[in-house]
C-alpha cells in the first residue's frame, strides 16, 4: 500500500528501485472469505486498521474490497432502509387507520406517549395536537 512505501521507504531514503516487493508487502495476509457478510469485513477491517482486503474463496484470491466499497454499501443500505420506512409508512396510512394509537413516539416532541392522535398523516400526542 501507499503506506507500506511511505514507511519502509520514504522515511528510510531508500531508492525505490533496489527493494523487492517481498520486502515492501505486509505480512501475514489478512483475508476475509467471500461468504463473509458486510459488517463482519467491516469489523475486521477497523480491527487490524487496514483499508483494503483481500477476498478469497476456496484458497484462491477472487478480489479485493475497499473500505471505500464498504461505505458506499452502507450508505446505499441506509438509503433502502429509508425508503422502506417511507413505503411503510405511507402503506400503514393509506389503509383504514384508526383516529386513535395506544402507544407510540409523538412525531412532532419525539415523546413515548400512552395515546397518539392520528392529525394530517401524522402521529401526535395530545399536547402537541392542541397547538
Amino acid at each position: 500500500t501507499e503506506r507500506d512505501i511511505v514507511r519502509k521507504i520514504i522515511t528510510k531514503n531508500l531508492k525505490p528501485s533496489a527493494i523487492s516487493v517481498r520486502a515492501l508487502m505486509t505480512t501475514p495476509l489478512i483475508t476475509v472469505s467471500a461468504s463473509e457478510g458486510v459488517t463482519e469485513a467491516m469489523h475486521m477491517m477497523v480491527k487490524m486498521k487496514i483499508r483494503r482486503l483481500p477476498v478469497v474463496d476456496k484458497g484462491k484470491l477472487i478480489g479485493i474490497v475497499t473500505d471505500i466499497d464498504l461505505i458506499a454499501v452502507s450508505a446505499e443500505m441506509g438509503s433502502i432502509f429509508s425508503d422502506l420506512i417511507k413505503m411503510h409508512r405511507e402503506k400503514i396510512f393509506t389503509m383504514e387507520t384508526p383516529q386513535r394509537i395506544n402507544r407510540g413516539i409523538c412525531e412532532e416532541c419525539g415523546d413515548n406517549a400512552d395515546d397518539l392522535l392520528l392529525v394530517n398523516g401524522k402521529l401526535l400526542c395530545e399536547s402537541c395536537a392542541e397547538i
